[in-house]
């Protein structure tokens, strides 16, 4: 007997499972106040999740059948919750309260009648109650509880990662609504119903649907009217409200796709990131990034490509200027984007030099995107242009890295082949090669982030671009670098009004040969005859970055028997952390570089500010203070970070009484801050 009814339940509930699915993603969208699950909802990636919650639906209808079958309960007697249907529910409520209980159970008894006379009704009603009000009330018990959970944790406030409302409340929330009684007729009732639905379905076979207007009074004609009124009026109002909140939120993104599941995302404010799908069915996300995306709208993402200048001095202004990448706009000349058919088209032109970037997918079948880069020289004069390449390597989800960022880079293990022309990485967690690679030879090449960005700088001003100082393209062997990067320095010197095309090639791979494979396949290699005119060699090791000029040495001390030190300069290798909290769970993260995050109990789930764990720069902190001279009309900060101002002098003091102090001179401006949890 259990078998046949958990047999009926999934073969009854595979028809309800979809209705379902789609009310939760409406319901997601209302709670989150945003239309993205919605948008989500009509992608492809949508649609795999739709079939996953049509899926989970089937295992309820598979182990609740029989717990339906045994406890639902049949009611003879009409009242306003046990009548099938969300809408018909809304007018069982208005006449029970309007009406006397002979008129109401009458109306009931007439409006079964009509559901048994009329099959677009039933099925109507059908929808209408596994849609609306079964697949509402059970979809609110996951989502609308969590949310009130959460509610009741910040309203207790002590260790707000815990959580408050019992598991088997929440499930019997979960079960309630599929054992709501149902009202059908009994006795006599019945028999009138059965015989007034078959009388009317002999006399009006054809008219079903005017015979079932008719059969209303005018009071329910206008009441259902307004109701549907109200409903159109609800539904836009919402659609209105989320598109308003969206706006600012939302960049339109167009992508490019291949049949391998290979995408490119670009979007509006120069951000592009590609990922592919991995096929491993048992590892989430189902997407591998090759690079890392923004995660918030004002992080750069890992993808940029410049152009530099060799002739103009270091520092100086137009020595070089990112052409693709989602860059300030107010510090660089905004890139032109077209999004075509079949490939992206980003146009630059800045200091008499014009950048056209065309990106494709070559191969059908293959994790590739090609970038063609047309360089022309408007100008009369000979220019040195170099093409500088710069990728942030992830071959992993994108929440692995943005929630465990230095694990997570602990993974990749680099190696150039220069009679391939191409800079690979190998994932060891994930197995995927990535791949970089030009149909001219580089100049030279970097494998760290730290060196490419330098020691507290910023990606939009790395330091490297102002040093020349890259890696000679020799072959090496893998090896990790703790902080993997991807870049070529390649040489496109332009004649007087002339021009240029270089090739690049960027993707993964399931190993090495599979990797120079499609590189041979989607590019003319040119053979590197030439030595290298990289300068100054740096050894093939993990990066540390140069030591700025100015940078006070040593870089720390100790100070009152060891429980503090003194750290004297912001450009250290690396960031000095210290942590400080109290006995309720509460905890602030700085470094001697500036505010980093706060959280109250767990630090991923409870997060007041955003954490990002990074060991060169921080390009934007979540937390920051600023101070404002309108006498010179100069903004100064007390830490480091958010100005990054090389003219003023910091040092931070960290002690183990839980306190951090900043120093910063500038000028005849002087400030201290002191940061503890009380």
């Amino acid at each position: 007997m259990l078998f046949n009814e958990s047999l009926a339940g999934v073969i009854n509930w595979s028809i309800a499972a979809w209705l379902f699915a789609i009310n939760k993603v409406f319901m997601l969208a209302l709670f989150e106040k945003h239309r993205a699950p919605i948008k989500f909802f009509f992608s492809r990636a949508g649609l795999a999740q739709l079939i996953e919650h049509m899926i989970y639906v089937l295992r309820w209808g598979l182990w609740m059948s029989p717990i339906i079958f045994t406890f639902l309960r049949m009611m003879p007697d009409p009242t306003w919750y046990n009548q099938d249907g969300a809408i018909r529910t809304i007018f069982a409520i208005y006449n029970n309260l309007t009406m006397s209980d002979g008129a109401f159970r009458e109306w009931s008894l007439n409006f079964f009648v009509y559901i048994l006379a009329f099959d677009i009704l039933r099925v109507l009603i059908w929808i209408d109650h596994m849609g609306l009000r079964v697949a509402t009330l059970v979809n609110l018990s996951f989502i609308g509880l969590d949310r009130l959970d959460e509610k009741v944790a910040r309203f207790i406030k002590v260790g707000t990662a815990q959580r408050y409302i019992p598991e088997a409340v929440k499930r019997f929330c979960t079960w309630g609504p599929l054992l709501i009684p149902f009202y059908i007729p009994r006795g006599e009732e019945w028999n009138y119903a059965w015989n007034k639905s078959q009388s009317i379905r002999n006399a009006a076979r054809r008219l079903d649907l005017l015979a079932l207007i008719n059969r209303f009074t005018k009071e329910e004609l206008l009441l259902f009217v307004i109701l549907a009124v109200l409903a159109a009026s609800t539904i836009s109002f919402l659609i209105r409200l989320l598109r308003r909140r969206s706006r600012k939120t939302f960049l339109k993104t167009g992508h490019l796709s291949n049949k391998s599941g290979y995408r490119v995302y670009l979007r509006e404010d120069g951000e592009i990131y590609s990922e592919f799908d991995h096929k491993k069915r048992w590892v989430y996300p189902l997407e591998y990034d090759i690079s890392r995306r923004s995660y918030d709208i004002i992080d750069p993402s890992g993808r940029v490509l410049y152009i530099l200048d060799s002739d103009k001095d270091p520092g100086s202004e137009n020595r070089y200027w990112p052409v693709v990448g989602n860059f300030p706009k107010d510090e660089f000349k905004p890139s032109k984007t077209k999004i075509c058919e079949d490939s992206f088209k980003i146009t630059n032109t800045n200091s008499e030099i014009q950048t056209i970037v065309d990106i494709s997918l070559p191969e059908e079948g293959s994790a590739l995107e090609l970038w063609k880069i047309t360089l022309r020289n408007l100008g009369s004069s000979k220019r040195r242009i170099k093409i500088v390449p710069y990728l942030e390597w992830v071959l992993n989800g994108g929440l692995h890295d943005r929630f465990h960022t230095q694990y997570a880079r602990l993974f990749p293990e680099l190696q150039y082949l220069s009679d391939s022309n191409a800079l690979l990485s190998w994932q060891r967690s994930t197995k995927c090669m990535g791949i970089l690679a030009s149909d001219i030879p580089a100049e030279g090449i970097l494998f760290s982030r730290i060196d490419f960005i330098g020691r507290a700088q910023s990606i939009w001003k790395p330091r490297v671009l102002d040093t020349l100082d890259f890696m000679p393209p020799e072959t090496t062997d893998l090896y990790p670098t703790f902080d993997p990067i991807g870049s070529l320095m390649i040489d496109a010197e332009l004649a007087p009004e002339s021009s240029k095309t270089v090739n690049i090639l960027m993707g993964c791979a399931a190993d090495s040969k599979s990797a120079l494979d499609l590189v041979s396949r989607n590019l003319k290699i040119e053979k590197n005859s030439s030595a290298s005119k990289i300068k100054n060699k740096k050894n093939v090791l993990i990066g540390h970055g140069d030591i700025l000029p100015g940078t006070v040495q040593p870089y720390y001390r100790y100070s009152d028997n060891g429980n503090k030190i003194i750290i004297n300069t912001p450009y250290t290798t690396r960031p000095y952390d210290h942590a400080m909290s109290n006995r309720l769970g509460h905890s602030v993260m700085v470094t001697n570089r500036g505010l980093h995050t706060s959280c109250n109990g767990n630090s991923q789930q409870n997060r007041l500010t955003p954490d990002w764990p990074d060991i060169v720069t921080k390009e934007i902190p979540s937390e920051a203070i600023y101070l404002y001279d309108p006498d010179k009309g100069k903004w100064y900060s007390p830490t480091y970070h958010p100005l990054n101002n090389r003219n003023a002098k910091y040092s931070s003091e960290f002690g183990v009484d839980g306190t951090a102090v900043f120093k910063m001179e500038d000028g005849d401006i002087s400030t201290g801050l002191t940061i503890f949890v009380p």
